[in-house]
């Protein structure tokens, strides 16, 4: 039979435990969700050709942007980049199309935002438009509803629109969750104590190992943004299985105690 003492102890635990999950909500809602896109992502084409590609930020099955390029294969010719705000989205910028922006900068409702298609840049016969001519790695700004939930967000991109040929290759995001009247700084999300995730691609076990000696919540959901897998961590290192589920592509999101928090896309093949 455990003692008092022993069912005290336990019980406390689980106390603690059931606050971190209540708490999560809160710690997700003031942080920065960081997505590195690798291999990187190129919507790219030369000659005379056109290439459109669907970004869903937040994984919930919702398509926010699309990112268009378009080249007429003519020296000179009309070749533009341009980024379409989804739904009810919007991307920072003016009439002259999306802004350029560099770390430090800021999104809030104080910032020029446009809806529809924004063009990031243009080069034709009448020469370069847009505010990312001679410009290379900046962050297209934008913001996207998750059902009634608003997101900033920042995309890193490097941009190349010449005359026989137009490209952006999207590097890595970031997107916050906040109020309309929340700062969100345009700056990486750096983690003090990084998370690896390996092998990856694997047979449906994972390895993850974290520098943070806080507890914290891995989960896991497909592409559909469903959650399959949620288990605590608390120590350094743990492992999933997700092997008893179709092949294919999983986000694995790691939410640590002390409020970091790290997005890792995961293969399963």
């Amino acid at each position: 039979m455990e003692s008092p003492f022993a069912l005290g102890i336990f019980g406390n635990y689980m106390k603690k435990l059931l606050l971190f999950f209540a708490l999560l909500p809160c710690l997700a809602y003031s942080q920065v969700y960081y997505v590195d896109v690798n291999p990187d992502s190129c919507v790219c084409v030369t000659a005379w050709a056109s290439k459109s590609t669907a970004w869903d930020l937040d994984k919930d099955g919702t398509n926010d942007f699309n990112i268009d390029v378009y080249s007429n294969g003519n020296s000179g010719g009309n070749n533009e980049a341009s980024i379409a705000a989804l739904q009810n989205n919007s991307v920072a910028g003016d009439s002259q199309g999306a802004f350029a922006l560099s770390p430090g900068d800021t999104l809030n409702t104080q910032t020029s935002w446009r809806s529809g298609i924004v063009r990031i840049e243009y080069c034709g016969f009448t020469g370069y438009q847009g505010h990312w001519q001679a410009v290379t790695n900046k962050y297209l700004g934008v913001r996207f509803y998750s059902g009634s939930i608003l997101y900033y967000a920042w995309i890193s991109v490097h941009v190349g629109v010449g005359q026989a040929a137009t490209s952006v290759l999207v590097k890595n995001y970031a997107y916050s969750t906040c109020s309309t009247d929340c700062l969100t700084q345009i700056q990486e999300a750096k983690v003090d104590n990084p998370v690896l995730v390996y092998p990856n691609p694997s047979n449906g076990i994972f390895k993850i190992e974290s520098g943070s000696e806080s507890k914290g919540v891995i989960q896991v959901t497909n592409i559909l943004g469903e959650t399959v897998i949620q288990s605590t961590f608390d120590n350094k290192q743990a492992s999933i299985d997700i092997s008893n589920y179709p092949k294919g592509i999983y986000f694995l999101k790691v939410l640590m105690a002390d409020g970091e928090i790290a997005v890792r896309k995961i293969v399963y093949e």
